[in-house]
């Protein structure tokens, strides 16, 4: 037994792993740990099945050495778990009209965007997160002018029926709120787009926190962009213009294998268990696979101390490249919430098992990963303004980021939104943006979650690749997804 201090021995046992007060722990590798002097370790070498323990009494020893040492998840019982089904779907549920109202009248705020993240502010207005933003005034025949500013990222305040945009520079030369970063040249654009966000507690004190991704531009055609990095960006409940502290989440060095992290956050005041969920996408044109990492408390920018879902291993492992993909099929930008009548969680995203799906997808599960699906009953609605035979009778309209809003939740309804947008990026009178405005706006689906009667033994896993280190490069002019974000550069 030891209490504090460090130890050198090498440890070799792929088979340790024991149980203690709720905590499971398992080693393998040369393993140098250190613990805190308020930690209890208890080291047995060699038991019967040839394993090496370590037993731990606060959660230090789980997280005291960074190579080799893991925390076992534990079995839950899920009997009481039941799958969802989706009824009574309303399709231009609220805030739709609010936000097209806003739009034609605004003379310099959000005129359309995409991403549609929503966080509820401690005084209970509803702050809109969004990537690439149009910004107004509208010609008074509904057209945009070509002179239109397109920012890359902006929020939107909702209070009651009221919208106000926040953004970064002046109203005369507007910018977004997390410019471009100081490596951005005219031969060599960067910039950022946005994941979801929460309010979290910094300091003892409440703060925006947004998932931020930076992007570059390496090739010439039009969706020749890559992700460079990932970044958590704190803000001041009192000046939302710019972050006061922004982190960086550590991810491959191999573009091809780089995690987007932020697709959906899931905040410790819902998880129920104490921790904050950070979901993310390992990118694929189809198929694209989730990651899950996790951290104690409210605190997104405490990166140091996230862990990382291994599926193989079932368990929190200290180390991003430990990490292993999980569910397959799920889209860039999704949802996780608690559904506390089916005892669950549910992961609301369009589709990915297809290429330019039109169909949003329901997966559950009783903990907030592995997520399955109860084939026949996981198809929440259809996208209907996709492609030549959608409702706007164009090839290149496609629709994308479903996910589901806590925040508009109401009498048992829920509500989602996604992104309808186009492939024709013209700056032009008949570009399509230009044209009609209203292609580049989220549409709102209200709907109600039912038990379907079904347990667990029904959902179907869709697993993906084991490591991040699978390169998912391609090549210069090849779409990087299928459900793309922003307007193609």
């Amino acid at each position: 037994m030891a209490r504090g201090g460090s130890q050198g021995n090498t440890w070799k046992s792929s088979k340790g792993i024991t149980e203690l007060g709720g905590w499971a722990g398992g080693f393998d590798l040369k393993v140098e740990r250190e613990w805190s002097k308020d930690s209890t370790i208890t080291y047995k070498m060699g038991g019967a099945d040839g394993a090496n323990w370590l037993c731990g009494s606060d959660e230090k020893p789980g997280l005291a050495s960074k190579v080799g040492q893991f925390s076992k998840i534990l079995p839950k019982d899920c009997s009481s778990t039941r799958t969802p089904v989706a009824t009574a779907v309303e399709r231009e549920a609220a805030p739709e009209k609010t936000f097209n109202n806003y739009a034609k009248d605004t003379p310099n705020g959000w005129t359309g965007g995409d991403s549609t993240y929503s966080v509820r502010l401690p005084d209970g207005r509803i702050l809109w997160l969004y990537s690439d933003t149009f910004l107004g005034p509208l010609n008074s025949n509904g057209t945009r002018p070509t002179s239109a500013p397109l920012v890359n990222n902006t929020f939107v305040i909702q209070n009651g029926s009221s919208l106000s945009t926040v953004q970064g520079g002046t109203t005369s030369s507007p910018a977004a709120i997390m410019p471009p970063p100081a490596t951005s040249t005219a031969d060599h654009p960067r910039w950022y787009w946005l994941g979801d966000g929460m309010i979290g507690k910094v300091e003892n004190e409440n703060h925006l926190q947004v998932i931020y991704h930076q992007w570059e531009k390496f090739g010439p055609g039009g969706w020749d962009f890559g992700m460079e990095k990932v970044v958590v960006a704190t803000f001041a409940l009192n000046n939302l213009k710019s972050p006061k502290s922004v982190k960086e989440i550590p991810v491959s060095s191999n573009r091809g294998s780089r995690i987007q992290w932020g697709a959906a956050v899931m905040p410790a005041s819902m998880s129920g268990d104490g921790y904050t969920y950070i979901y993310g996408i390992d990118d694929a044109p189809t198929n694209k696979a989730l990651r899950i990492a996790r951290v104690k408390g409210s605190d997104l920018s405490q990166v140091d101390k996230w862990v990382y879902y291994n599926a193989d291993r079932q368990a929190w492992m200290p180390d991003w490249e430990d990490g292993t993909n999980s569910t397959v099929g799920v889209a860039n930008e999704f949802s996780v919430t608690k559904w506390d009548e089916g005892n669950a969680f549910v992961l609301i995203s369009q589709d990915s098992l297809d290429a330019f799906s039109g169909k949003i997808r329901i997966w559950s599960n009783c903990q907030p990963w592995a997520f399955g699906r109860v084939p026949g009953q996981d198809v929440l609605t259809e996208m209907p303004e996709v492609g030549l035979f959608g409702s706007y009778g164009d090839k290149n309209i496609f629709a994308y980021n479903a996910h589901a809003h806590p925040t508009l939740a109401s009498g048992g309804r829920w509500t989602l939104s996604y992104n309808v947008n186009s492939f024709d990026s013209t700056v032009g009178a008949q570009g399509a943006h230009y044209r009609d405005p209203s292609i580049y706006r989220p549409r709102f689906v209200s709907f109600k979650l039912v038990p379907s009667g079904s347990d667990l033994s029904r959902l179907k896993f869709d697993v993906g690749k084991g490591s991040a280190e699978v390169s998912r490069e391609r090549g210069v002019g090849e779409p990087p997804c299928t459900t793309c974000r922003g307007i193609p550069r």
